[in-house]
């Protein structure tokens, strides 16, 4: 599957800084964004679209890694499914 750093690298540093920004205030006493990943975003080291984050990246390995993560969440979500008329194992 995927870690936490991969995940962020897969969504976006700056969108995960955003969200992070947004929700902290309502979820914790610390309002404060992580310095480090306000300093990751300014760098520009956003994750997979700009090649680099957590990992470095090439569009080919980001397209694998991404694919893989997919393939990965069917079979779970599969697995947790109870089957349907339309749909047996």
């Amino acid at each position: 599957m995927a870690g936490v750093f991969e995940v962020l690298d897969l969504a976006g540093q700056d969108l995960a800084l955003a969200v992070a920004a947004a929700l902290l205030p309502d979820l914790e006493s610390s309002v404060e964004v992580p310095s480090g990943r306000r300093q990751k975003v300014g760098r520009g080291e956003l994750g997979v679209k700009a090649g680099r984050g957590f990992y470095p990246r090439t569009p080919e390995t980001a397209a694998a890694r991404s694919g893989a993560i997919a393939q990965a969440l069917l079979q779970m979500a599969q697995l947790s499914d109870p089957p349907t008329p339309s749909r047996r194992r």
